[in-house]
């Protein structure tokens, strides 16, 4: 009887154990699928990603539609081009040249011996100059010439071609175009690396060392990108506590890349913070297995006024995951100011001169129900003051919403602002004196299909995963 009851009161407690661990994880889902937080892109992606597989051959426009969100109806082929760049006053221009970023499916018109395009580049009056051929098979075969162990922990199956998408791009003076490269599912960390193409689509070089998010090429062809180490949990930054985390610890670190891949330096953030009078804010990070999530490295201007701390030419990062942005020595990597605000999840920090600094502001919260528009935000860090600079016209752009992505760029006479909403496939071109809207970009490609050049039907997809930049964006 004894063992009876001990074998029930097993049963019980188990069964309330994995209730528990069900009731979590439908919660976690359905948290994840409203606000399109983690794990949401990931189990979309797998989702994506096996629709694609299996799609029939004989279907492109299956396998297309998998890999993007929606089909847009009513866009006539021949109209297509006018739609993706809208002025708004005619015969009017862009600030600059622009790149947007490409992949699988996009811009397939223009590479159409490859079927896509890593990207392309838009004339300041909106004609496409420019493109670079998207091979995934050549850039996963290409030689790697990262010196250090760039090999990924897999976590299904191997290294796929299908898989591999272009994330951030960045061109060369020359013209040619170094891009940033991720795996969509499968692959831990996701981050393949980055590649230098050339005009014909020729993989230059490549360095599969997990360098991620928007690259900067400097003068002389230097090139400055988010990168990461796999670190053991759990990591002690002394005198606090350790911070630790189910799997490797995604450590960000500064990398510094020649022309020819060849690693120049690498700075650990962890150091650079955990060594800085700011070191307690790691005592518990919001997110322990990805401690920062660093997304953009910028410089700062010639004009620091207002900034008694910087010098012309420090790094300005932007962290996400402490909603903070940061400037750091060039020369010392030193911690020199840490900056906190309104702003949350934020991309793409930009120093503007003197004291104001400009950021997309994703305001990825848990408060928000609905999410409330992402902003492209100005912060003044002398004073504390903050300016919303766009959306300033709710009814119209109130579901112009990024929660995880985004990214800022501005224009080579910094007049202008490029803030790309990634999630919904749009983009603007704003002026930064007051934020009114120049320019509209929409990105739309064609569905492959069987008599597509006709302008009849309905042969067009929107991609979500939109990024525009000024070709020649300023920076010091």
């Amino acid at each position: 009887m004894t063992g009876s009851r001990s074998s029930r009161k097993a049963r019980v407690a188990n069964a309330w154990f994995w209730g528990s661990v069900a009731f979590l994880a439908f919660g976690w889902g359905m948290w994840s699928g409203w606000s399109r937080s983690f794990p949401f892109d990931l189990a979309r992606g797998a989702v994506k990603t096996g629709l694609a597989a299996f799609a029939p051959s004989s279907d492109p426009a299956a396998t297309f539609r998998s890999m993007f969100e929606w089909d847009v109806q009513g866009v006539p082929l021949d109209s297509l081009q006018a739609r993706r760049v809208r002025f708004a006053k005619v015969g009017t221009s862009l600030g600059g040249s622009v790149l947007a970023v490409g992949g699988w499916g996009r811009w397939d018109e223009h590479c159409p011996e490859a079927g896509a395009c890593s990207a392309v580049e838009f004339s300041p009056r909106a004609a496409v100059v420019r493109a670079w051929p998207f091979d995934p098979r050549a850039l996963l075969q290409a030689p790697n010439v990262a010196r250090s162990p760039g090999g990924h922990e897999v976590a299904l199956g191997v290294e796929s071609a299908s898989a591999l998408n272009v994330s951030g791009v960045a061109r060369f003076k020359n013209g040619d175009l170094l891009a940033v490269l991720l795996y969509q599912v499968g692959h831990f960390p996701p981050y393949q690396g980055m590649a230098r193409i050339d005009g014909a689509g020729r993989v230059l070089w490549t360095r599969r060392d997990w360098s991620h998010h928007e690259p900067l090429v400097s003068a002389g062809d230097t090139v400055w990108v988010a990168g990461l180490k796999l670190a053991e949990s759990p990591v002690r930054v002394p005198p606090f506590v350790d911070f630790a985390c189910p799997q490797k610890i995604l450590a960000d670190v500064i990398r510094v890349v020649d022309g020819d891949g060849g690693l120049v330096k690498e700075v650990p953030l962890l150091d650079i913070v955990a060594n800085s009078p700011w070191a307690p804010v790691l005592q518990r990070p919001p997110q322990p297995c990805t401690p920062f999530h660093l997304n953009s490295i910028a410089f700062l201007q010639d004009d620091i006024s207002g900034l008694a701390d910087g010098l012309p030419g420090d790094l300005v990062l932007s962290m996400r995951n402490l909603s903070a942005f940061a400037v750091v020595g060039r020369g010392d990597h030193e911690l020199k100011r840490y900056v906190r605000g309104s702003f949350h999840m934020q991309h793409s920090v930009r120093h503007l001169g003197g004291s104001k600094f400009i950021m997309f502001d994703n305001r990825t919260t848990l408060v928000a129900a609905p999410p409330e528009a992402s902003r492209v935000l100005v912060v003044d860090v002398a004073t504390g003051e903050e300016t919303i600079l766009f959306p300033k016209d709710s009814s119209r752009f109130r579901d112009w919403y990024s929660s995880i992505n985004g990214s800022l760029s501005l224009s080579p006479g910094g007049d202008r602002v490029l803030a790309s909403y990634s999630r919904i496939g749009r983009a603007v071109e704003i002026r930064l004196e007051d934020g009114a809207v120049l320019a509209e970009f929409d990105d739309l490609h064609m569905i492959p299909q069987e008599g597509r050049a006709s302008p009849q039907g309905q042969g067009v997809a929107r991609s979500l995963w939109s990024q525009y930049l000024y070709v020649d964006e300023r920076r010091q």
